[in-house]
């Protein structure tokens, strides 16, 4: 007997005989059910070994065929080959498909490891939630052309038009939505609307918290509109409450630089996926961010989907799977993501270049949440009763930069330099502060 090179696994199924058909369509859909693919191998026992019994014939392949159309639902094209094993032969069937979940002679299972387990009743519900999510984007919606914003829209083409990844001969919006296949009939496809409508409503909350946790509320705001105001909105919102750096020139024939926290295109990229792989069914959450002392939370509804891991992506070995792709379709074509699975990956290369460090929480049961840790390792954790607002700016300022100076608390206060130094003189004696540095180059920093 000839032996594969692998038992049966996850993703590999063996049968002795086509007699045994039934059992392996219904392995085939389990494997699809958890891997998104599976293969199957008749003509080889249980152990991997080839009998060397078995050829595909055009009977053989006819009753295969027959067999996924009467009895796999929903339906997928098997890919059906003979093939050498160890200088053996038999019948290679493989699947692959992104519909779950899948069942066969109205039996649908889960694959774990290398048996056909009972499908849990909550990844039941996740992957029929999923189907019914995937479906949403492509329906109709009760909107027209005339709904548009015109800002947003005008704006998305000038995009369109720079990066170069349609190919346009009319600018005007019907012909753009018709290319991007976001209009049927005189409809907006939910997808479109999503996008370009504000009357769609979509909500995404964001706040920004006193601590590195929810106890204490600095200040929190919701943004509802399209997709693209959001995230405009959202973008804001984070540079206006995280702190950037200013780099001053070193002669007078240079600019000053200003530099954000976060690099803006890993943070662009994060909140563009966000939005590309919501589950927009769900009414129950919305897309948030939470600004904490130590960390930024870019938190999206929809579960991870992908059976890649994250280091495979942040690796760039994982393949695209996308939950709704008519919008990732567009911002693909607006230059605003990829489709080749490389969100991830140049998320962290983009952290990595500023040496901050950036993490994924794929094992939320309700969506994904993309972290970006702040450089503020001597970061104090405050009892934040003690402390106003202004103190609290000082403290986020050093925390962020690891110092101030005197004439940066004036600018980032807007106070006198007398008040200043009354509010920098109580840190230091309440022991939040200390003073180090040459005479004429003072600053503070945590003590």
């Amino acid at each position: 007997m000839k032996r594969l090179l692998t038992r049966e696994n996850e993703v590999n199924e063996y049968k002795l005989s086509i007699s045994e058909l039934k059992e392996g369509l219904i392995s085939l859909a389990a494997m699809l059910n958890a891997n998104n693919m599976g293969n199957l191998y008749i003509g080889i026992n249980d152990k991997g070994e080839s009998t060397n019994r078995l050829k595909l014939t055009d009977g053989i392949e006819r009753d295969i065929k027959r067999a996924f159309k009467e009895h796999f639902n929903p339906y997928v094209i098997p890919n059906i080959k003979e093939v050498t094993i160890q200088s053996g032969v038999a019948i290679h069937v493989y699947v692959s498909g992104h519909d779950a979940p899948y069942s066969a002679y109205g039996i649908s299972k889960f694959r774990v490891g290398a048996s056909n387990e009972i499908m849990p009743k909550n990844k039941y519900k996740q992957l029929v939630e999923e189907e019914i999510a995937e479906e949403w984007e492509a329906k109709p919606s009760k909107y027209s052309i005339k709904d548009l914003n015109t800002k947003t829209f005008n704006s998305y083409l000038k995009s369109i038009i720079k990066n170069k990844r349609l190919n346009l001969d009319n600018q005007s919006p019907l012909i753009v939505l018709k290319k991007l296949g976001l209009l049927k009939g005189n409809k907006l496809l939910n997808a479109g609307a999503a996008i370009f409508v504000d009357n769609t409503k979509i909500k995404c909350q964001v706040a920004e918290f006193n601590g590195t946790d929810k106890t204490y509320i600095s200040h929190v705001d919701e943004f509802e509109g399209n997709i693209i105001e959001n995230i405009n909105n959202i973008n804001g919102y984070i540079n206006r409450h995280t702190i950037g750096k200013t780099i001053m020139p070193n002669s007078i024939n240079e600019h000053r630089t200003e530099v954000s926290e976060l690099p803006q295109k890993a943070l662009r990229e994060a909140l563009f996926n966000s939005f590309v792989h919501k589950n927009y069914v769900w009414d129950k959450t919305q897309n948030q961010v939470a600004i904490y002392w130590d960390r930024i939370e870019i938190f999206n509804p929809g579960t991870y989907i992908s059976n890649f891991s994250i280091n495979d992506y942040e690796r760039g070995k994982g393949t695209s799977v996308l939950r709704n792709k008519l919008i990732a379709n567009a911002f693909y074509r607006s230059g605003d993501i990829e489709t080749w699975a490389s969100g991830i990956k140049r998320i962290y290369d983009e952290c990595k270049s500023r040496n901050i460090r950036v993490t994924f929480d794929n094992k939320n049961p309700i969506g994904f949440t993309v972290i970006f840790w702040r450089n503020n390792s001597k970061l104090h954790v405050l009892d934040v009763n003690e402390l106003d607002n202004d103190a609290k700016s000082i403290i986020r300022y050093i925390s962020t930069n690891g110092s101030i100076n005197k004439m940066q608390a004036i600018e980032l206060l807007n106070y006198s330099e007398r008040q200043v130094k009354y509010l920098l003189a109580k840190l230091m004696k309440t022991g939040y502060l200390k003073i180090t540095g040459k005479t004429n180059k003072l600053i503070y920093v945590l003590s």
